[in-house]
């Protein structure tokens, strides 16, 4: 995770946490996730593409409870 003594934009911050979750959740490739369904949404805020990631693709897909903090 990253420290607080670094610069971290908002965008970076977003996609690292997408990142990891792509890989945590096995949901498929994150560069390809990074690359394509994050970048395609460039038009809206980093912190609506992540609800949306959130509301969409990972709720989809797991049956588990999940707990982000």
């Amino acid at each position: 995770m990253v420290g607080a003594s670094q610069d971290v934009k908002s965008e970076q911050w977003y996609a690292g946490i997408l990142y990891k979750l792509v890989i945590i959740f096995n949901i498929g490739n994150p560069s390809e996730y990074l690359r394509n369904w994050w970048l395609e949404r460039g038009a809206i805020t980093p912190m609506e593409r992540w609800s949306e990631f959130i509301e969409i693709v990972l709720l989809a897909s797991t049956q588990s409870k999940i707990i982000i903090f």
